[in-house]
């Protein structure tokens, strides 16, 4: 592994690493306190009371001996000092009680709801982004991490404003102390913040360098993580003999990141050497001898002492916290604080065009879809999946979309769905522009039945109604009609809980472990119910678990119930392509070949190859069956 030097270390930071002036800090301090007080100013409200009350619990702590002190040195009779503790307790009891309440009882509970909150709107922010920001690296890497870390962002950002808060309360107290019993000892403390100062700026830069290293490393070390835990990789991992090869991916990254540390933590520590030798062994016995010079002389009480030497050590410390915590809060103002704001505040291109103004659609009202000289290609990408392709799709009609894998079926669905606009030409519904309706109107106008389908860790029912689904009779009698279509309703029925089981065993024993066919059925069941009320309905590779009679049947009583929808069937299978109205052979982008089943054979180009090679194959395949069974 490389190693790095410290002009190449730093170097490799400079467009990350920046030092904010006050300015700027103070400006997205009030940003930070904006949200978090929108979202509960009692908690606001609630933590800086817990301040004013430990501030004060403080200064009575530092006081409290001194008056014990004095008083017992002073000739004070016993009863009176008895008194005088009694006192001083009551009020502890009376400031700390209601202090320790808030602080460990109801603020912990405010502050889960507010991250609750936080945690919605990101959600749902990341939720309404264009599909193709996924595909950036930085804007994924940006959202995984201030997801991970809005847990403890705004609440380490509003703790580190209290502890300044709490310190500039403690401290100027302290120093009142100071000032009535010999105001020289600021001197004395002001020298040690001086050098406290200078090494908490060197410390808070190598600390900051060391936690962006180490952020970068933890995305990759977390991926290791994940494939050595979650299910979906745990078959090929066994299969694959992955288990050396994923332990040296994730142990290389740590690796990485303990030198990194160990370069900024060398640097972080001969800084804090030399403060610590500054302070401990040249300020701190010149206090001490100072004030022990004012003891002999007379001119200063035991009590005043005490109080005087244990009071500059705990205004060094005060200090010290509230240099750390202007760091901490610095720096999560330059990076988390940043990026929460960032990542709740933009929007996808596309979902921001979702204006008041646009067209109203209902999947009933979809008379006919035309794509128009389209072209596109992905972003951050340069080959060009489609290329000045048009068809339409009229309604009630029945069409097959087919090509071999890569040809940009399935893309002609996510341009259809707006999750893509097009580069050049246009999509209509109607003949208006796609772009002039409502965005969500017109992805409830259609329902899909993806190649990459998904089954959730939910029940059955809620994996097939998704959110429309609310338990009622009238629901559960669509719902069984949906699984009895994709043939999947013995299969529930015999489920421990039925349509209320889980798809899944990650929050519950009793979950349904189901095979990858059954979940594909799932997914059709799913499909098969939204278009009940949606215009078209399009089935994106939807049975390749299935054998082509078992597809073909399926798909004839999917016409058959749905006679009078609009149906696109997108496959590089050619079982179904017979029923069609009229069938698109797609290579490359573009449309090659259109027309029936017949007219296509008759033509004997691509399409016809392509079927005669399918079926070919299959009689190979059911001989094959049949010598096997005489065996």
């Amino acid at each position: 592994m490389k190693k790095y030097t410290r002009k190449e270390m730093l170097g490799m930071y400079q467009e990350d690493y920046k030092d904010l002036p006050v300015r700027e800090v103070f400006r997205r301090i009030m940003l930070m306190l904006s949200l978090i007080w929108n979202e509960s100013r009692g908690l606001v409200i609630l933590k800086f009371l817990c301040i004013v009350l430990s501030a004060a619990n403080s200064l009575i702590g530092t006081l409290y001996l001194m008056w014990i002190i004095d008083a017992l040195t002073g000739g004070a009779e016993l009863m009176y000092v008895l008194k005088m503790i009694v006192a001083i307790h009551i009020l502890f009891l009376v400031i700390g009680l209601p202090q320790r309440i808030l602080q460990f009882r109801v603020y912990p509970v405010m502050q889960r709801r507010v991250q609750c909150a936080m945690k919605m709107k990101l959600m749902d922010t990341v939720m309404k982004k264009d599909l193709g920001d996924f595909e950036d690296r930085k804007f994924f890497e940006d959202n995984v991490v201030t997801f991970a870390s809005t847990d403890s962002t705004a609440f380490l950002f509003l703790d580190s404003i209290g502890r300044i808060f709490e310190v500039l309360l403690t401290g100027a107290s302290l120093i009142a102390v100071f000032a009535s019993i010999d105001a020289y000892i600021l001197l004395f403390v002001g020298a040690m913040l001086i050098a406290m100062t200078v090494q908490q700026q060197w410390s808070r830069v190598y600390n900051q360098l060391t936690y962006l290293e180490e952020e970068k490393i933890g995305m990759v070390t977390n991926y290791y993580q994940r494939i050595a835990n979650n299910p979906e990789f745990a078959a090929e991992v066994r299969c694959y003999s992955m288990r050396e090869f994923v332990l040296g991916k994730f142990c290389a990254a740590y690796r990485k990141a303990i030198e990194t540390y160990n370069f900024f933590l060398g640097k972080d520590q001969k800084s804090g050497t030399i403060a610590d030798a500054v302070i401990n062994y040249i300020i701190q016995p010149a206090l001490l001898f100072y004030l022990a010079y004012r003891v002999f002389s007379g001119s200063m009480g035991i009590g005043s002492f005490s109080v005087a030497f244990s009071a500059a050590f705990k205004l060094n410390g005060t200090v010290f916290t509230l240099i750390s915590s202007y760091g901490t809060m610095k720096f999560n103002c330059s990076w988390a604080v940043e990026r929460y704001i960032r990542a709740t505040k933009t929007k996808g291109s596309i979902e921001t065009q979702n204006t008041p103004d646009k067209l109203s659609l209902s999947g009933k009202e979809i008379r006919e879809v035309e794509f128009r000289n389209v072209s596109f290609r992905y972003p951050r990408h340069d080959k060009i999946v489609l290329d000045d392709l048009s068809f339409s799709l009229p309604k009630g009609k029945k069409i097959a979309i087919v090509g071999r894998n890569g040809a940009g079926k399935s893309t002609l669905v996510k341009l259809l769905l707006r999750l893509y606009d097009t580069d050049q030409g246009e999509i209509l519904i109607n003949g208006r522009n796609i772009c002039d309706y409502n965005i969500d109107d017109i992805r409830r106008s259609f329902s899909l039945m993806l190649q990459d389908f998904c089954t959730y860790q939910m029940t059955v029912a809620e994996n097939v109604r998704l959110s429309e689904y609310d338990g009622n009779e009238k629901d559960r009698t669509a719902l069984y009609e949906a699984l009895a279509y994709a043939d999947i309703d013995q299969k529930v029925e015999c489920m421990k809980h039925k349509e209320n089981s889980m798809v899944g065993r990650l929050f519950d024993d009793d979950g349904e472990a189901l095979s990858g066919g059954e979940k594909q059925r799932l997914a059709l069941a799913r499909g098969y119910l939204r278009a009940k009320s949606a215009g078209i309905f399009i089935l994106d590779e939807p049975n390749s678990s299935l054998d082509p009679i078992s597809e073909y049947e399926l798909n004839k009583k999917l016409m058959s119930v749905l006679s009078d929808q609009t149906i696109v069937f997108i496959t590089h299978r050619l079982s179904t392509t017979v029923l069609a109205d009229e069938i698109l052979y797609v290579e490359n982008g573009q449309v090659l070949e259109r027309g029936t089943h017949e007219e296509l054979i008759a033509l004997d180009g691509k399409y016809a190859d392509m079927f005669n090679k399918q079926a070919e194959a299959y009689r190979m395949e059911l001989k094959m069956k049949e010598i096997k069974a005489h065996v």
